[in-house]
């Protein structure tokens, strides 16, 4: 039988050696109770034929392998009728592996120091077309098989509104330039917030990795944030898969450009980087800029007006459905996490919690 997520996290977490921060031990807490009584819930009754349904709430913490996939899900939709339909850049700035033990130390300054260098890359890009471009950045930390790879993700507008106010579609990106000015704004600032050493900025020099890796999209971004998706809310990997459990080790699979990549990784290794992956609180791994973000909604529109006659996707809205007849459910209580002795009367109906995964203690 195929062991459940979070019986697979647990008894990882254990291990010799491993050492959950605090904010982790707490959130690792809210987690056993995602999805159960104890914490909350609503109840729905079928109107034909009287059928009732309850639906647990869930932790909302980052990195559970419960809930992640609706907050996935979310974040994609919502990007998706933000972005417009034209044709988008992806730009993926990464930074020298010498950085990688610094970013595992002190993740919140490495990643908000590529933030500010990608921005600053981009603003060129502004200045020297006039254009008022459109981008989304998100921080990814991982490279195939949960490896540790610090870098962002850029989906940026094949064009932009410039200072009349008409739409220019952008002819080129000077990526060479962008990675002089994405190399000097990081190092910049690493060394502003943390102060390192001179020999760690004279290896980053040498490296060649300030690359700026770019592939074109025609007439939407939609395909790259999809991909992006896979990755929010902490769970670097598709955790609906069924794992292979050895003695001493975890082997899992990874869809790539089309291609499945097995890896096998010592057990302590993987709950290792399953951790390490995990946003530290309230660091935020996605930011919006130029004609994507919240101060130019009015140019948003503007341009969205230029491009044409275009109908957005009204937001979906979901409704419960009966298990039964597939009939609309209608809700007739909710029920506080304090108060899961309610759940009680309903008997049967309680049933296990909505979801794949649950999580035992171990």
């Amino acid at each position: 039988m195929q062991p459940q997520k979070l019986d697979i996290l647990l008894p990882l977490t254990q291990l010799q050696g491993i050492t959950l921060t605090e904010p982790l031990a707490l959130a690792f807490e809210q987690m056993k109770k995602c999805r159960t009584p104890e914490k909350g819930g609503r109840v729905y009754r079928c109107p034909d034929c009287g059928t009732k349904v309850i639906l647990y709430n869930p932790c909302n913490k980052r990195g559970c392998p419960i809930c992640y996939r609706k907050h996935q899900i979310q974040w994609q939709k919502k990007t998706e009728r933000k972005i417009l339909p034209v044709t988008h850049y992806h730009l993926n700035f990464s930074v020298p592996t010498v950085y990688t033990g610094i970013w595992l130390r002190n993740k919140n300054e490495v990643m908000s120091s590529l933030f500010i260098a990608a921005r600053d890359a981009l603003s060129y890009v502004s200045k020297e077309t006039g254009l008022l471009l459109g981008s989304v950045l998100v921080f990814q930390s991982h490279g195939r098989g949960m490896s540790y790879k610090p870098h962002i993700h850029c989906v940026l507008s094949g064009g932009g509104l410039d200072k009349d106010n008409q739409w220019i579609n952008l002819q080129n990106i000077p990526t060479k330039h962008m990675e002089l000015i994405t190399k000097e704004s990081f190092e910049r600032e690493i060394n502003r917030r943390l102060h390192t050493t001179t020999q760690i900025i004279e290896d980053s020099r040498k490296a060649k990795d300030y690359r700026i890796y770019m592939s074109i999209h025609k007439n939407s971004g939609k395909n790259v944030i999809a991909y992006l998706s896979k990755s929010q809310h902490g769970v670097v990997i598709d955790m609906e898969q069924v794992f292979k459990i050895e003695e001493d080790s975890i082997v899992f699979k990874e869809a790539d450009y089309g291609s499945i990549w097995e890896t096998r990784l010592l057990k302590k290794t993987f709950i290792e980087r399953y951790l390490n992956h995990i946003p530290p609180d309230r660091a935020v791994v996605k930011r919006y800029y130029g004609l994507y973000s919240n101060r130019h909604s009015k140019d948003l529109k503007k341009a969205r007006s230029l491009i044409g006659p275009v109908t957005l996707e009204e937001p979906h809205i979901y409704k419960e459905r009966c298990p039964i007849c597939n009939q609309e459910m209608e809700l007739i209580e909710v029920i506080p996490k304090n108060e899961s002795y309610k759940f009680r009367k309903y008997g049967r109906e309680q049933g296990p919690p909505k979801h794949k995964t649950v999580i035992c203690v171990a």
